[in-house]
């Protein structure tokens, strides 16, 4: 007798009228029309693969309008479907998914930073969603979907009497956990990008999850902190090298939070030959000459630096962790080693006026890192900064979503309001990207047509977004 055939689940990202982007749980919209692969949904299709048909549909990346993502997903009939969420789209999302519930019946699963505050309470109030993930490191969305609820630790979900189930809090701090191999069939070839890849065809891959460090504005330092055995990191550049793919995006929130750890896994890179070119996220203080060195043998071409702010007092009472004087010496180094580098900038701490946001473009014009990205402080769920702007009354206590990237914005500063602090983070990237001598740079440093062909679409959105303010 042979198996029947496996029962599907949706893999969903679903409809918006902009370009949302609803990733790791920071949701906001893309500034540069760039929608990058969900490590969220990445991680499910490791869990999922050996149980079930996995058909990824990404609306956004698609294009597609809420009525055809319906018809598309009726077409499938499938048991269960797993969409991102966020804080961001919100009130596109909610709409939909509750329309989704009707026409399908299908167990609807939820990942996003705007259940991350009270998940029980959210799924008590939001009717036709039938779980929230908090934590996609872990296989509870199997344990989930199979019928073994008692294996459930950190998921809170509706149970067959409509009781809501919460966590067994003493299992959300786990200090490791290994991912089966994902799916990355369904992603590679699926025409997602990112600005500093350098290749069509690329791989996100996470080697931890959540962020050791206490920056009190990032949710990051709210999820815990686990790490994958390297084995099984190396095990995964295996397969990815093996489908011809060349290039990597490592999207931990701190690549190399424990330096010894990744000084091991950039010797193995490096002994194994695998001749990957990849991006990542990291500190300053985690990448000193050594480490950048081994980075840039390693394949490594861009790194993405937190720097946020030219106020030292800011830096410190924000728990960013490091200084100015850091920061300099560190995209300094980057240089010498011809390391791309982006710096991403806060603009609205309370603190914040107009001139000390010109100071920091002075700074990011200082350091002369290769990209930039100005983001408007969004007080992100679950976070210490979002409970202070609320008590200060610089942000509302409801689910009005700033946008990180600064097309809504609805908190302001002691100083400025939310109007004055939106046309200003839009002059920061004016100022930044369209100086004569950095367009010269950029120029000179493209590596081929298809990346002037990016590059000349990014900056066209930039100066949409700076001058029009869309």
């Amino acid at each position: 007798m042979t198996a029947g055939p496996l029962p599907t689940v949706v893999l969903l990202n679903p409809p918006g009228s902009l370009l949302y982007i609803r990733n790791y749980f920071c949701s906001q919209t893309s500034k540069a029309r760039f929608i990058n692969q969900p490590i969220d949904l990445i991680f499910m299709s490791g869990w999922l693969k050996n149980n079930f048909h996995l058909v990824l549909i990404d609306a956004v990346l698609e294009g597609i309008s809420p009525d055809s993502c319906l018809k598309k997903i009726c077409a499938l009939n499938p048991a269960a479907i797993i969409t991102l969420c966020g804080q961001v789209s919100w009130k596109e999302d909610e709409p939909f998914l509750k329309r989704l519930k009707e026409k399908t019946g299908a167990r609807l699963i939820a990942i996003g930073d705007n259940f991350i505050e009270n998940p029980a309470e959210k799924l008590r109030d939001i009717c036709f969603i039938d779980a929230i993930i908090t934590d996609f490191s872990n296989d509870d969305s199997l344990s989930y979907l199979s019928g073994k609820t008692e294996l459930i630790k950190t998921m809170t979900w509706r149970n067959v009497t409509g009781n809501i189930v919460s966590p067994r809090i003493s299992n959300i701090h786990a200090a490791s956990f290994s991912l089966p191999l994902p799916k990355h069939d369904l992603f590679v070839d699926a025409g997602y990008s990112f600005p500093f890849v350098r290749q069509k065809r690329y791989a996100t891959v996470l080697t931890d999850y959540g962020c050791p460090c206490t920056c009190s504005f990032c949710v990051m330092s709210t999820l815990g902190y686990k790490i994958r055995p390297l084995e099984n990191v190396v095990e995964e550049l295996e397969k990815l090298k093996a489908m011809g793919v060349n290039e990597i995006l490592f999207i931990d929130q701190t690549f190399g939070a424990v330096p010894g750890r990744m000084r091991h896994l950039l010797r193995t890179m490096i002994d194994r030959r695998f001749g990957f070119s990849w991006v990542c996220f990291s500190r300053v203080d985690r990448t000193d000459v050594e480490t950048l060195s081994l980075m840039k043998n390693a394949g490594c071409h861009t790194i993405i630096y937190g720097v946020e702010s030219a106020n030292e007092n800011i830096l410190r009472k924000y728990r960013k962790g490091y200084s100015l004087a850091q920061i300099r010496e560190t995209f300094s180094e980057c240089r010498k080693l011809g390391i791309q580098t982006a710096g991403t900038f806060l603009l609205g701490f309370p603190e914040d006026d107009a001139a000390s946001i010109k100071a920091t473009v002075d700074l990011a014009i200082e350091i002369d890192c290769d990209y930039a990205s100005f983001n408007v402080a969004s007080p992100r769920p679950g976070t210490e900064f979002r409970r202070m702007m609320i008590e200060e009354h610089l942000a509302d206590s409801g689910d009005a979503a700033s946008d990180q990237a600064g097309r809504f914005v609805h908190v302001r500063t002691r100083h400025l309001d939310a109007k004055k602090l939106a046309r200003l983070q839009r002059q920061a990237m004016l100022r930044f990207y369209f100086r004569p001598r950095y367009l010269l740079k950029r120029l000179k440093a493209l590596h081929s047509w298809r990346e002037l062909f990016l590059k000349a679409s990014e900056a066209w959105a930039v100066f949409r977004r700076g001058i029009l303010g869309r």
